[in-house]
């Protein structure tokens, strides 16, 4: 599934469904868009494009991430492995036309949002990451080059003070002996 975005920031560019393979970490990795275009552009598949809805016979509670909540009242106990599996049966509220499932928030687009931004997240802290270890090394070179050439300097250095000590110690000598002669 592509997404062409009509915002005027992101005109022009193509990204594939942030579920897809791991092929959208390098897809959005590769478009150069500092982390808050990331987040703006992922906000606008979600808003045009809604998450997948549960089909029958699946967990309610599917959620992506396990601690997140999409923003409404949680439930007065978390579901987990050990809750029961909510069904579709209408029950005492059906009068009232309130099912089950109205009690607990279902799995909305904020869970898939969230796990969005989550793969996006970390796939600018693992850019983030590569880019600073890349300074790094380049720092290290840097110094270890400022360290060669200081190193080459102080030989060079030391190489003509030791040159002109020659150049006195010889001059000294012709007006030694040249005073000795006269």
């Amino acid at each position: 599934m592509q997404f062409k975005s009509t915002h005027p920031v992101f005109t022009g560019f193509k990204v594939q469904h942030p579920m897809s393979p791991p092929s959208h970490i390098v897809l959005l990795s590769s478009l150069r868009i500092n982390p808050s275009g990331f987040l703006a552009l992922l906000l606008l598949y979600h808003m045009e494009h809604p998450t997948r809805q549960n089909q029958p016979g699946e967990r309610k509670y599917s959620n992506p991430l396990k601690y997140t909540f999409d923003g409404h009242f949680l439930p007065a106990t978390p579901p987990d492995e050990e809750t029961p599996e909510i069904t579709e049966s209408k029950d005492e509220n059906s009068e009232t036309g309130q099912s089950s499932e109205s009690r607990y928030p279902g799995p909305s687009r904020a869970a898939g949002l969230a796990a969005s931004l989550q793969v996006i997240a970390n796939t600018v802290l693992r850019t983030e990451l590569a880019e600073l270890e890349m300074m790094k090394k380049r720092e290290t070179y840097r110094l270890e080059s400022l360290k060669r050439r200081a190193e080459v300097e102080d030989e060079m250095t030391r190489m003509m003070l030791q040159t002109q000590a020659q150049i006195a110690s010889f001059v000294h000598q012709n007006n030694s002996s040249k005073k000795r002669k006269s």
